[in-house]
């Protein structure tokens, strides 16, 4: 992504291993509630990256960015049905992103934090492909505190009983502006996860 703050220009790009080199902690919990048509979804993620060779717009190699992002997203809305092993559930509700940023390029040591607030409406298709497989693709968009934010969440479900184990990819991107400070930026990758039913 592209990050200004205070005015200084950095660009932040990493293949997938370097970010499992630099980030210092991660995870993300998902809540689902359902009582018949009505639908409700709460995605809670934190990532906390620390990066001490970042490759900026005037080339230096010598910055330090140490990033802490906490993202709360929940909506709620209705299950519309189609046939008996589909459905599409279509819900409104908020992200709160809280964005915390130093970078420290030698000559000075520069910081952002930020509370956004956006609201957001989700679209997920539930296709059942099995007794036991889901696909169920997500996407949301919102607008508020920033220009623009989007995600799109593909999932393949796995459910032999109370136990679900899921695997997709998740692409999550900001376009944030306030004052001296802009965001311009994009989170995504594989994601592997296990729940349960109860």
């Amino acid at each position: 992504g592209d990050v200004t703050i205070d005015g200084e220009e950095y660009d932040l790009s990493s293949d997938f291993s370097d970010i499992i080199d630099h980030t210092k902690f991660g995870g993300s919990l998902i809540f689902a509630a359902n009582r018949g048509q009505w639908v409700n979804f709460v995605q809670l993620d934190y990532l906390a990256l620390e990066n001490d060779d970042v490759e900026t717009r005037s080339s230096r190699s010598d910055v330090k960015i140490e990033n802490e992002s906490l993202l709360l997203t929940a909506t709620t809305g209705y299950r519309f049905g189609f046939g008996q092993r589909h459905s599409l559930d279509l819900m409104a509700g908020l992200r709160y992103v809280s964005l915390d940023a130093e970078i420290d390029d030698r000559r000075r040591k520069s910081s952002s934090s930020r509370d956004i607030y956006d609201a957001v409406v989700m679209v997920r298709p539930v296709l059942q492909l099995g007794d036991n497989w889901q696909f169920m693709p997500s996407f949301s968009v919102g607008t508020g505190d920033t220009d623009l934010t989007w995600e799109v969440f593909p999932e393949l479900i796995y459910q032999p009983g109370e136990w679900k184990f899921r695997f997709g990819y998740r692409d999550l991107n900001f376009d944030y502006e306030y004052g001296d400070d802009e965001l311009d930026f994009s989170m995504r990758g594989v994601l592997l996860g296990v729940g349960f039913v109860f």
